[in-house]
């Protein structure tokens, strides 16, 4: 990922390039007033990926572009932010060891489903398919950026 890279990659090259992860640039749009997105009724809790967590202390932009969705009521999680768990998807877990892998997925989708959520979103493509998947239609499981797409407004 960029922001990983970003201090190797623009140093010394005339500088001036700032780069954001994606919940950063649509918290940027909806403050500005420039993002607009439309209302849908759903109770949701946000599941923070290990890597924009942790590694680059992204917690709180996510949840405030969810907060600005019209109707949807946000909930946390009992381990939210830094002492959110992992879903067992990164890291090589789910290639090697396939069932510790499922058994977290499945821990985090009870986490929801414990917190009364009916939308489960995160922000990391792993962490999308592995909870999408343990979820069985349990709690509807999506990514921000395309809950965010079909909520855009004009």
């Amino acid at each position: 990922m960029l922001l990983h890279l970003q201090e190797g990659l623009f140093s010394g090259r005339g500088g001036g390039v700032e780069v954001l992860h994606l919940t950063q640039l649509l918290r940027e749009l909806v403050r500005e007033g420039r993002l607009r997105l439309g209302g849908r009724r759903v109770r949701a809790t946000y599941h923070d990926p290990c890597h924009l967590g942790r590694e680059w202390g992204i917690y709180e932009e996510p949840r405030e572009v969810l907060r600005s969705i019209p109707g949807l009521e946000l909930v946390e999680m009992n381990l939210s932010r830094e002492l959110s768990r992992c879903c067992g998807a990164g890291g090589g877990v789910r290639s090697a060891f396939r069932e510790v892998s499922r058994a977290a997925s499945r821990s985090r989708v009870g986490d929801a489903l414990e917190a009364g959520a009916e939308l489960l979103v995160t922000s990391c493509p792993f962490c999308y398919h592995h909870l999408r998947e343990a979820a069985e239609g349990r709690v509807e499981v999506r990514d921000l950026s395309l809950l965010v797409r079909d909520l855009m407004e004009g």
